[in-house]
């Protein structure tokens, strides 16, 4: 019998797949014994579906995995937001390619600011083999006031133009940012982004933290 941890387990959908494998004569072959989920009524319904099973609310990315069980087959599903259609977002993920700004996965920025090389080693090559080829490169990053946040959005901008793309943008915050794409209409079209415009600190003034 194989053991399953299912992480981002909702209320069960997964688990309930991972765990309707057989054999030839309908014996099961895997059993849940421990799922996560960061929303309390989620882990409530999933609890209900699987009472068997042990069960952590919270955000993983900030638990200490060792104090979980050991599991034969780890199934983690994509976090909702960012990877489907919550929110009211149509995503086009299997036409583009998306990047980052800092390397390091991080959720909590006030971590992210405390960590020693949040950009990490190898991010600015990753972001110039993931834009080679490309058609349309799009700057979406959001607000940069922060001064760290518009130093990398305006290395990230030079890098990119430097490698001959013209980048487009979702439009422009009040303080000149281009736009992040979870907030904006999903009929919102690309438009041309001026390297130029106020990036970070520069739309504010003098470089500050806020």
């Amino acid at each position: 019998m194989l053991t399953v941890y299912d992480e981002f387990a909702g209320v069960g959908g997964s688990s309930k797949g991972a765990t309707a494998v057989k054999d030839r004569d309908g014996k099961a072959l895997t059993e849940l014994i421990f799922a996560a989920n960061h929303k309390k009524d989620a882990v409530e319904d999933h609890a209900r579906n699987f009472p068997a099973a042990d069960h952590f609310e919270g955000d993983v990315a900030r638990a200490d995995i060792t104090r979980f069980p050991r599991a034969d087959i780890f199934w983690a599903s994509p976090s909702c937001p960012p990877w489907s259609n919550a929110r009211g977002k149509r995503r086009d993920f299997d036409h583009s390619t998306q990047g980052v700004l800092f390397g390091e996965s991080e959720p909590d920025p006030g971590q992210l600011r405390q960590h020693s090389d949040p950009i990490g080693p190898c991010n600015e090559a990753a972001l110039v083999d993931a834009t080679a080829g490309a058609v349309r490169v799009a700057a979406a990053w959001g607000d940069v006031s922060r001064s760290e946040r518009g130093r990398q959005a305006r290395a990230v901008t030079a890098l990119l133009t430097g490698h001959g793309h013209s980048l487009d943008c979702l439009g422009l915050t009040g303080k000149g940012h281009p736009r992040h794409p979870l907030y904006v209409r999903d009929e919102t079209q690309l438009t041309p982004y001026d390297p130029q415009s106020p990036i970070g600190d520069h739309s504010v003034g003098p470089e500050v933290d806020r």
